[in-house]
């Protein structure tokens, strides 16, 4: 009798262990991930500013972050979720702008995009640019392509490049001796580069401008090599670059290097800031160079800007450009 009670004692401890150990280990909540989430990822806004709203959508706290001074957020910070209001001041610059509000935890983040129009009477910072890279330049057969051949180069940007004309002979996109390698003593874009051939020139047109703006600066990254030739110290008088009002009259323009120097067989940025007569409406821009087969041209710009000397057309020299009709 005593082992029959002993043997159901037993049986009865090992069979409440369980409904023990069920209790002793139940689980804690596991709180949730941190998450955050906008309800719109884009803003845009006219010239003359205002404020809109996004909602956030969080479960932590949370701070905005941006590098721009022309935004305020409201509030900059704050816990879980909630609506943020955008202020934009007014844009009196020609140039449109965007910028970037970082909302984020200390473990998420998402980006709200920022945008906002040019003013119409403002003056913008660049009228003309080209880095020529609109597409991959192409050597088949051993033969880079002429200018007419492909439109791999027209790659134009700025407030007066709508309406641009080109003129060229002697003239290729080369995808080879790039403005961002090894012979580059500027960070060039890379890729496509124009080459000058034989007799070669290159005319940009019809580049429209400001009446309210007569100061401006030119830049073209360029070099000088001929594999014949030990010595390519670049000579600005091989290369000479003009102007026009109206591709007719042309005035030669002097630049300089960012190097301060001129450079052996290498790319560098040369600039010209020059101050143009009230009434010009349009600026040509012409290079010539006096020798064949040694240059190239690349990331070809015309900025608002700068302390030149003062144009004077009426010193100009006229040259026709072939091909050209009014």
């Amino acid at each position: 009798m005593k082992g029959y009670i002993l043997k159901r004692f037993v049986a009865a401890a090992i069979a409440a262990m369980p409904v023990f150990f069920v209790s002793s280990c139940k689980e804690n909540p596991v709180p949730p991930l941190p998450e955050i989430e906008l309800g719109s990822e884009n803003m845009e806004f006219g010239f003359e500013g205002g404020s809109d709203t996004v909602t956030l959508y969080v479960n932590r706290d949370w701070q905005a972050i941006t590098d721009a001074d022309w935004i305020a957020i409201d509030p900059p910070q704050g816990s879980n979720d909630g609506r943020v209001t955008v202020t934009v001041l007014e844009n009196a610059a020609g140039d449109s702008r965007s910028t970037s509000v970082i909302f984020k935890t200390l473990a998420v983040y998402t980006t709200l995009s920022v945008s906002q129009a040019a003013n119409p009477d403002g003056i913008p910072s660049l009228f003309y640019g080209n880095d020529f890279d609109a597409e991959l330049a192409v050597e088949t057969n051993d033969r880079w392509p002429y200018l007419d051949q492909t439109e791999c180069w027209k790659n134009e940007t700025g407030a007066g490049a709508d309406s641009v004309e080109y003129y060229f002979s002697g003239m290729s996109a080369r995808s080879n001796t790039s403005s961002n390698g090894n012979y580059s003593d500027y960070d060039g874009s890379g890729n496509n580069n124009l080459f000058f051939s034989t007799n070669p020139y290159f005319v940009v047109g019809n580049i429209k401008l400001h009446p309210r703006q007569q100061a401006y600066t030119l830049s073209f990254g360029t070099e000088r090599y001929v594999y014949s030739e030990k010595d390519n110290t670049f000579r600005p008088e091989e290369f000479p670059v003009m102007i026009s009002p109206d591709g007719e009259n042309w005035v030669e323009v002097e630049y300089t290097f960012a190097s301060g120097t001129y450079l052996n067989g290498r790319w560098d940025l040369a600039s010209a800031p020059f101050t143009l007569p009230e009434g010009t409406e349009t600026l040509w821009i012409r290079f010539a160079p006096t020798i064949s087969s040694a240059h190239r041209l690349d990331d070809l710009s015309l900025k608002a800007g700068g302390d030149g000397p003062v144009i004077d057309w009426s010193k100009g020299t006229s040259i026709t450009i072939p091909g050209r009709t009014e």
